[in-house]
């Protein structure tokens, strides 16, 4: 370092330096602290987003006037005046984005006549792909709904030869802006970028171009917004061409150009209230965690929890299940007041119960995703629903059936049996999936995006879709204990009961923990981004699945819940003794855990054969996990 004799002398000399910053126009002024800032400092702080106001063509003012003057100059009366030939959804953008994901390279292929475009136009940088967005007048590309959330979009992982680019550099996977360092997290901050108050405030103006009033007529000449004619619906009536090679031309035109969507909106679309000045936490926390305990009678450990609980449902009910096969539908009252202490109006009550040897009930499990696995005599046999029923054992690994309306099932001696009483409909299963060699011990289907996964007891996971065709194979070294798949397909597997691990569709893996505790049961939330794990040691934590973080841990109260908290216990009285919640019962083995609809609880099944319900406010995690990770990263 320099030595100064006084602080003036500094001063002039740091006041001599030149100012770098990344200026004005994205919201920061050039200053010493900008400078200094780290890319995602930088991201968070500065107004890096487009001005909605604006086609993506009109950001740059020296294009903004090039277009305008286009328009101004046209003198074809053959054809309308417009400012861009080219279009924002042509087939070639949107295959140039994709073109390293199949089926998307194989049509890009076929648009290229069987080979790939130009090194130097190739998409291979996110800089270098906006700084042709402002610069080259033929580039009026917008973002593609993948860009928010196809990771695989970004790697080459098929091994396409791309070319090499004038400057020597070969092309492979994208080149990522500096605030990302995976493919994962550059989605997953453009989607918290997309999903920000700044963007929400302002997006009824990108509506507007792209749906609504500015997308045609004197408003959208205002905007520099008028495409080439035969992109808009209606400019010609191909029925009325009689000329089949003036047909053929202009279809291939039609093609070639894009399409504007068509416009849903005649006025302004209204802008999105912000939370910007409003307070981060829309409750305020509750001092205790635990807010309630419901003990059963048959003291058989609660291993499946299933919270349908929407309110929209006439009866919302929490569904159980006990190991010595008991059936229990919980009545859930939504009305509650949701306070800072362990007093409210939370209800919860057995409405109903059966055992194997009673008749067979009819239940319907509504969007359950989380495993159950019922022990006999021999063999444990994992299922999941949703509303695909999965089953696994050593001697058939994956059966699939489908859970209709009329379905009349029950669990008896570790197998499933069916009746359906629609004519027309057998027992029989959808299909038989094979593929491993080793006992089954965890599952999860989705039938959202038709994908089964099943994991066994040396550590090979697979990837059925439901018809049965076999997509992935994952190997590992230890046992796989439970399987969970997000809505976005991100895989989270448990090796262990300690190892937790999470995959990509196409097989890539994204993060990777461990844990002392040994987890016993494990579900997402409904968004996926979040895991309740519940553990032997009886502690109920909060995940978040990506990047793969433990948030919080829930205590477990010593306090007792006494009557005077209104906990108020409904339906059939014996099957819930106890609600006084001592610390033996809250430290048991928790054997399952279930989210409810509204994420304001979780429930956990205990090996004590009680269901503890825990206060959550994911909300005040988002904020504070959001603030933490884009400082320190």
């Amino acid at each position: 370092m320099f030595a100064f004799p006084d602080q003036e002398t500094v001063r002039n000399v740091v006041y001599q330096l030149p100012r770098v910053g990344v200026g004005v126009k994205y919201g920061l002024p050039q200053s010493r602290k900008t400078s200094l800032m780290t890319p995602r400092q930088l991201f968070k702080h500065s107004d890096m987003c487009l001005k909605w106001q604006k086609p993506i063509g009109a950001l740059s003012e020296a294009r903004r006037k090039f277009f305008q003057e286009r328009y101004t100059s046209w003198e074809d009366e053959t054809i309308p005046a417009f400012h861009y030939g080219t279009h924002y959804s042509t087939q070639a953008f949107t295959l140039n984005w994709l073109m390293r994901v199949e089926p998307f390279t194989t049509m890009f292929l076929d648009m290229q006549n069987g080979r790939f475009d130009h090194p130097d136009r190739v998409f291979h940088s996110i800089a270098e792909t906006w700084e042709r967005c402002q610069k080259d007048s033929h580039d009026v590309k917008e973002l593609i709904p993948e860009l928010f959330y196809l990771s695989e979009m970004m790697r080459n992982n098929n091994g396409f030869e791309l070319g090499t680019r004038s400057d020597g550099v070969k092309i492979g996977d994208v080149v990522l802006p500096k605030w990302a360092s995976t493919p994962e997290e550059f989605v997953l901050l453009h989607r918290q970028a997309l999903e920000s108050d700044l963007v929400s405030c302002q997006l009824n103006q990108w509506i507007d171009l792209i749906f609504g009033y500015k997308q045609k007529g004197p408003e959208a000449v205002r905007a520099t917004n008028v495409f080439y004619y035969l992109t808009y619906e209606g400019a010609v009536c191909l029925k009325s061409i009689e000329n089949a090679a003036q047909l053929e031309a202009i279809q291939q035109q039609i093609q070639s150009f894009g399409q504007t969507p068509v416009q849903l909106l005649a006025e302004a679309h209204p802008p999105r209230h912000s939370v910007m000045t409003m307070a981060p936490l829309m409750f305020r926390r509750c001092e205790d965690d635990l807010c309630m305990l419901m003990k059963f009678i048959s003291n058989s450990p609660v291993v499946f929890l299933a919270a349908n609980t929407f309110h929209q449902l006439p009866q919302p009910t929490v569904v159980s299940v006990a190991q010595n096969l008991v059936f229990a539908l919980n009545r859930w009252d939504n009305s509650y007041t949701y306070g800072t202490t362990t007093r409210s109006a939370l209800s919860l009550g057995t409405e109903k119960a059966a055992d194997s040897d009673n008749a067979s009930v009819n239940l319907r499990v509504v969007g359950c995703v989380s495993p159950l696995k019922v022990k006999n005599h021999e063999n444990e046999l994992p299922l999941t629903v949703d509303p695909l029923l999965a089953s696994g054992n050593p001697s058939v690994p994956v059966v699939r059936r489908h859970l209709g309306d009329s379905l009349d099932h029950r669990l008896t001696q570790g197998f499933v049996a069916g009746e359906y009483n629609t004519p027309g409909e057998t027992p029989s299963p959808r299909a038989i999936l094979t593929g491993h060699e080793a006992a089954i011990s965890a599952l999860a289907v989705s039938a959202e995006h038709g994908l089964v996964l099943s994991g066994c007891e040396d550590g090979t996971i697979l990837m059925h879709t439901t018809a049965g065709e076999l997509l992935r194979r994952w190997n590992g070294k230890q046992r796989v204990s439970q399987l969970l798949m997000s809505r976005e397909c991100v895989v989270m597997a448990i090796y262990g009961h300690h190892r937790f691990i999470t995959l990509s569709t196409t097989a890539n893996q994204l993060d990777e923990a461990v844990t002392d505790e040994k987890i016993e049961c494990a579900c997402l939330t409904r968004d996926g981004e979040y895991v309740i794990t519940g553990s032997e040691s009886g502690r109920c934590a909060v995940w978040r699945l990506f990047p793969l973080r433990k948030l919080y841990s829930f205590q477990r109260s010593k306090d007792r819940l006494s009557e005077t908290d209104q906990i108020t216990l409904l339906g059939l009285i014996p099957y819930a003794l106890d609600f006084m919640g001592n610390e033996n019962q809250v430290d048991s083995a928790v054997r399952s855990v279930a989210v409810s609809a509204n994420h304001r609880f979780v429930l956990a099944g205990l090996d004590s054969g009680s269901i503890v319900v825990f206060n959550v406010d994911f909300n005040r995690w988002h904020y504070e996990y959001k603030t933490r990770y884009q400082v320190q990263k």
